[in-house]
């Protein structure tokens, strides 16, 4: 009962964009379409060279039609996930784009066939809910976190390799199973910063012994008004 919690919400730019836009702007970055997609900084606890090995098990034909792009800079730990990307992965059809300006990420997220996060534990993970918002499909990680956020139909343990290696080909093979993966995106509608800010309201107002509803949108706090963040 001392513990209230407030979800974050997605930029209104994550949204399902038209296909000229996508198109355009996924060959300024050197890309097509229907791409395997990773995004996040690259560091211990993302699972990465379970995923890179996964991946360049798949049959050529496979990986040729679909590429595997990480999307984020490196982070901490990196050194062997740096060596199997460079002496195995880039050759055998995954790209490392580095950091990504933020306005290129819908794009990115619009022109995958699937987001790939096979994390051993995020703290909320805004990736999921990113594509979610998309419209895409998100193969995730059956970890506490992504249970909770996104709820993906998807969700597999970050220590199965052959479970993962199974979802990738299914994936890259049957696009009605795509789809209905893609269906299930709206789970993501739910994450807003208009119902974050009204959750953070009703519990400052709670707090402070103030009546509060869902529905009552708060204006500005006149300079009258108790410090909230000193009430808290």
């Amino acid at each position: 009962q001392r513990v209230s919690c407030v979800y974050p919400g997605t930029r209104a730019a994550f949204k399902p964009l038209p296909a000229p836009e996508v198109d355009e702007g996924l060959q300024q970055l050197g890309l097509s379409r229907d791409y395997f997609l990773y995004v996040g900084a690259i560091e211990p606890r993302k699972n990465l060279t379970m995923l890179l090995k996964v991946y360049c098990s798949l049959p050529a034909a496979v990986r040729e039609r679909h590429p595997l792009v990480l999307a984020g800079p490196w982070g901490w730990l990196t050194r062997s996930v740096a060596d199997y990307y460079e002496s195995t992965a880039r050759h055998l059809g995954v790209r490392h784009l580095g950091y990504v300006p933020e306005k290129a990420l819908p794009l990115l997220y619009n022109g995958a066939r699937c987001l790939l996060y096979p994390s051993h534990y995020e703290g909320f993970g805004f990736p999921p809910v990113e594509m979610l918002a998309c419209g895409g499909a998100v193969l995730a990680s059956d970890i506490a976190t992504l249970r909770e956020v996104i709820g993906a139909p998807a969700m597999l343990s970050p220590y199965d390799a052959d479970g993962w290696r199974a979802a990738l080909m299914r994936a890259a093979t049957d696009n009605d199973w795509v789809r209905d993966l893609r269906s299930s995106a709206t789970r993501a509608a739910g994450y807003s910063w208009h119902d974050s800010a009204q959750q953070a309201w009703s519990a400052y107002s709670e707090i402070l012994g103030h009546s509060t509803s869902r529905d009552h949108r708060p204006g500005p706090v006149p300079a009258a008004q108790p410090n909230i963040r000193s009430a808290a």
